[in-house]
């Protein structure tokens, strides 16, 4: 059992500690808009740190199963860490997306997402790979598929909750 009861309250802990590493496997994921790598995790709480391509935008989309809040490291120095908190918290199955992550400047942007995975029969992995709705692209596609190989696709949409085979 974790010490947290909910992604609200590891994040109040975690950026509170001032955000320790303790970094998973090493494993990197990649997508057509970003990078990014766990740099905490707590049993089925964890922390993964983007870094996202300059000049890119989302497709709505959610992560099925996953509470999160993430936060781009530009923002969480003009704001207070419990405005910020209470502004980006998503629920397990809330959409977003349809925006654009640049920076005014064009630079890259670095995104902290704390996580709580809630359905424990579901390998934690990345929330780019626990997916529902149009992804970054063909790339994004494929990394999905190493992980969730029966998901349903159409063109850029992909559901890991359905199976391409219930769907068809």
């Amino acid at each position: 059992m974790s010490q947290f009861k909910d992604v609200l309250e590891f994040t109040s802990w975690f950026i509170g500690v001032n955000a320790p590493l303790i970094l998973s496997d090493g494993t990197a994921f990649k997508t057509d808009d970003a990078c990014s790598f766990i740099a905490y995790r707590d049993k089925r709480f964890q922390v993964e740190v983007y870094i996202i391509n300059k000049n890119q935008s989302f497709g709505n989309h959610s992560h099925p199963g996953i509470d999160l809040i993430s936060i781009s490291l530009k923002e969480l120095k003009l704001k207070s860490v419990d405005e910020l908190i209470k502004k980006c918290a998503l629920k397990s199955g809330d959409y977003h997306g349809g925006d654009s992550a640049a920076d005014e400047g064009g630079a890259c942007t670095v995104l902290v997402v704390c996580q709580h995975w809630i359905d424990e029969s579901v390998p934690m992995t990345s929330a780019s790979i626990r997916w529902k709705g149009v992804t970054a692209g063909k790339f994004h596609v494929q990394e999905i598929l190493k992980q969730y190989p029966d998901a349903f696709v159409d063109g850029l949409y992909v559901d890991v909750t359905k199976s391409a085979q219930s769907a068809g």
